[in-house]
């Protein structure tokens, strides 16, 4: 794996092909996948491995949190608004930072 840290993003899991399908080797973590590959707005390209995202870490084996903490995880950020933080309360993670940035009341504000 490569030595930069990755951040997880957490969200409600959501169907579209538009989503890459780079999905990572764990057993119990809903849609966890790398978002390496995705193109900006501006034509960048996002990079392998810097950036996953995931349904939430409540169900995460042993194994798989082992395996995110490989990658190495440095950060996780919880775009989940807090019923469904209640709902699926994440597994702790050793030495990662976690932040919560509720998307579902900004989407529901530009409605």
């Amino acid at each position: 794996m490569n030595k930069t840290a990755v951040v997880l993003a957490l969200a409600m899991t959501v169907s579209s092909s538009l989503y890459a399908q780079q999905f990572l080797p764990t057993k119990s973590i809903v849609n966890d996948r790398d978002l390496g590959g995705y193109i900006t707005e501006d034509g960048r390209k996002v990079k392998d491995h810097v950036l996953n995202r995931a349904a939430h870490l409540a169900d995460a084996t042993d194994k798989d949190l082992e395996f995110l903490s490989q990658m190495p995880v440095a950060k996780v950020v919880d775009f989940r608004t807090e019923s469904e933080k209640v709902e699926r309360t994440d597994r702790d993670m050793a030495a990662v930072i976690f932040s919560a940035n509720p998307l579902g009341k900004q989407l529901r504000k530009q409605r």
